[in-house]
C-alpha cells in the first residue's frame, strides 16, 4: 500500500489490494477517464431567427453552475460575453442544466433532457445534429422556453496511453473491458473502437449505468469487477462495484468518497500498475505460506 501511495495511488485498505490481483472485469467511463475529460467547443449551430447576443448571454449564464466538462468548456467558450443578472439554475445529473431568468426557461444538455421537457427542435437543427454525431462530436443543445435555440458541437480527444494500458490489462487477465457513457452512439463506439474496449454502451444516465453494473455482477458472479470513474455520474456505480477506482484529479468530492481507490494523477496507466503490484504481492503471500508449510513440518519432524 506504501508503495502504491508513492506512485500515486491510494487504495483504502488492504483487501482492495488482494482483490486488484484477482480483477477480471473493468468498467469505465468515457470523458475524462478514458478521454482527456478537457473537451472544447469545435463550433455552434444556430436556429434560423435566432440572435447570437442572446444565444451566448443563455449559454454563459447556463453553463456557470454545470460540473460536467461539457458545460466547463461551453463556460470557457463564450465567458467573455455578458452575463444577465439574477439566474435561478439547477443542474439534472446527466442530462444539463435549467435556468430561469425574467420569466424564461433555459435548457442547456442533452437532447433527452429537451424531449423530457417538450422543446420543440426543428427539422433543420436534428438533421445538423444528425451530421455532427457522425462524425464522432458530442452534441449540447440550448433553448427557450419550448424552442431549441441552437446547439454547440464539443470534440474530446482519447489520452495517448489508453490503448497501452488497456492492452496491458488483458494481458495481466481483465478479459472483459466496458465502456459505459452518456454520449451518443456513434462518438462512444468510435472512442472504444479506438480504445480497444471489448463493449459500449451508450446514452445511458447514472442510474442506468448502475443498472448496467447489477447486470454485470449477476452475469460474472464470482469474478471481481471494477468500476472506473471522475465525477458525481459515477458515484452510485463506484460504491456499488467490489472495486470503485476514481481520477482523483479531476473527480468530484462524491466521487472520491465513494471510490475504494483514488489516482492522484489522472492516468489510467496506474491502473494496471496496481493490478501488477496485486498480484505480486498475493504471489509473495503464497510464497510465504509455503514456506511455513515446509519450515514448520520440517521443525515438527525433528522434534
Amino acid at each position: 500500500i506504501a508503495v502504491a501511495a508513492n506512485r500515486g495511488v491510494i487504495i483504502k485498505g488492504d483487501s482492495f489490494l488482494e482483490e486488484f490481483s484477482r480483477l477480471k472485469t473493468l468498467v469505465v467511463d468515457k470523458t475524462g477517464t478514458i478521454t482527456k475529460g478537457r473537451l472544447s467547443v469545435a463550433g455552434c449551430v444556430l436556429e434560423k431567427g435566432t440572435s447570437a447576443t442572446s444565444f451566448f448571454e443563455a449559454a454563459a449564464s447556463t453553463a456557470e453552475i454545470g460540473k460536467h466538462p461539457a458545460a466547463r468548456a461551453i463556460g470557457v467558450y463564450v465567458s467573455p460575453r455578458a452575463k444577465p443578472k439574477g439566474f435561478e439554475m439547477r443542474e439534472e445529473i446527466g442530462k444539463g442544466v435549467i435556468g430561469k431568468v425574467g420569466g424564461n426557461t433555459y435548457l442547456l444538455g442533452r437532447k433527452i433532457l429537451l424531449d423530457e421537457m417538450r422543446v420543440d427542435i426543428s427539422d433543420d437543427l436534428i438533421l445538423r445534429m444528425n451530421e455532427a454525431e457522425t462524425l464522432g462530436y458530442n452534441i449540447t443543445f440550448l433553448s427557450r422556453n419550448k424552442n431549441a435555440l441552437g446547439f454547440f458541437i464539443l470534440a474530446d480527444e482519447l489520452k495517448h496511453n489508453i490503448k497501452k494500458s488497456i492492452e496491458s490489462l488483458k494481458t495481466l487477465g481483465v478479459k472483459e473491458i466496458m465502456m459505459l457513457t452518456g454520449d451518443n452512439t456513434m462518438v462512444a463506439h468510435r472512442i472504444g473502437l479506438e480504445a480497444g474496449v471489448t463493449q459500449v454502451r451508450a446514452n445511458l444516465l447514472p442510474e442506468e449505468k448502475l443498472i448496467e453494473v447489477e447486470k454485470l455482477l449477476e452475469k460474472f458472479s464470482g469474478k471481481m469487477l471494477g468500476v472506473v470513474g471522475d465525477g458525481v455520474n459515477d458515484a452510485a456505480a463506484l460504491r456499488r462495484a467490489p472495486i470503485g477506482i476514481v481520477m482523483g484529479g479531476i473527480g468530484s468530492d462524491v466521487a472520491i468518497e465513494a471510490a475504494d481507490v483514488v489516482l492522484m494523477h489522472d492516468d489510467f496507466s496506474k491502473i494496471p500498475e496496481t493490478v501488477r503490484l496485486g498480484q505480486f504481492v498475493m504471489r509473495i503471500a503464497k510464497q510465504n505460506f509455503i514456506l511455513w508449510v515446509v519450515i514448520n513440518t520440517f521443525g515438527l519432524g525433528l522434534v
